[in-house]
């Protein structure tokens, strides 16, 4: 019986995952999710210290290419059976969530930045459901992804790196993640590079269209 259920639960990932690539969300699609949380995403630049450029560039391709309606539902029963699923409108995976938690609580850790528990819920999270329901909710899953974008920002800034004009350096680490596979970290370096998700990001830093949600 898991057998069969395995392979009905991979045929439908493979199902909605190949129309989520077709689909993906049209730019005006687009532009209207970032209005519609454009006052969110600012206040939680203010209280982060960055502007809130850097966050809508970095999760621009995101929201633009990867998440629509039809991946919430597999993504939350996939994460249910014990996978490692990207949830919300960040696509942000579970383990990844829990390690955000694990900085936001450990001083000595490089990518550790000061936040509130009450604003940053993800801080705070003693179980999978909880990590899931944060993760489920639009705004708490905006400000999760800010967080993780503004640690990345600062433990390179304490490295004496700037990444302020490298938005796409800056998605990239989003995307790709601060620490690879193997566990080792993706160390700050004076010539870093993007992957495909950093040029999207930075291709929209260069449009028009950003000036039309904040300024750089």
């Amino acid at each position: 019986m898991r057998y069969f259920k395995n392979i009905w639960l991979g045929f439908t990932a493979f199902i909605l995952i190949a129309n989520s690539t077709i689909l993906g969300k049209t730019e005006a699609e687009t532009m209207s999710f970032f209005r519609q949380y454009k006052t969110e995403i600012e206040s939680t630049a203010e209280m982060l210290g960055i502007p809130a450029y850097f966050f809508i560039c970095s999760l621009y391709p995101e929201i633009r290419y990867n998440y629509n309606g039809l991946d919430q539902s597999m993504d939350i029963l996939l994460a249910k059976t014990g996978h490692d699923s990207s949830i919300g409108v960040c696509q942000i995976k579970l383990s990844t969530a829990r390690w955000i938690s694990g900085v936001a609580r450990n001083k000595d850790n490089p990518y550790y930045i000061k936040v509130s528990d009450h604003y940053f819920h993800i801080v705070s999270v003693s179980s999978p459901q909880e990590t899931l329901a944060i993760l489920i909710n639009p705004i708490q899953s905006i400000r999760t992804a800010q967080l993780l974008i503004a640690m990345n920002y600062y433990r390179w800034l304490k490295a004496g790196i700037d990444l302020k004009d490298k938005v796409g350096v800056l998605a990239t680490l989003y995307n790709a993640g601060s620490i690879d596979r193997n566990g080792v970290e993706r160390a700050p370096g004076r010539h870093p590079k993007m992957n495909r998700y950093g040029e999207l990001a930075m291709q929209f830093f260069d449009s028009d269209s950003l000036l039309s949600l904040t300024t750089k």
